[in-house]
């Protein structure tokens, strides 16, 4: 009788594979240390409404002075 339980002649014998005593070795998948996810940041961007010095348009730190390209919000 083999390992596997069926019953086979000499010839066809063979032993256990070592290996299928062998058990790994589970990871530590936590880093040694975390920091605490950061607040929002929302950074401002400049696009093609935002640079008309236009009051309802225009945002700050963008807008350029007596400027207006043609491009204005329809209302």
């Amino acid at each position: 009788m083999r390992w596997d339980g069926l019953m086979v002649c000499s010839g066809d014998w063979e032993p256990r594979q070592p290996q299928d005593f062998v058990h790994g070795v589970a990871d530590k998948m936590v880093p040694p240390f975390t920091r605490p996810e950061p607040s929002d940041t929302f950074i401002p961007q400049c696009n093609i409404y935002s640079v008309n010095a236009i009051a309802s348009v225009a945002s700050a730190n963008c807008a350029i002075s007596d400027y207006n390209n043609g491009y204005s919000l329809q209302t």
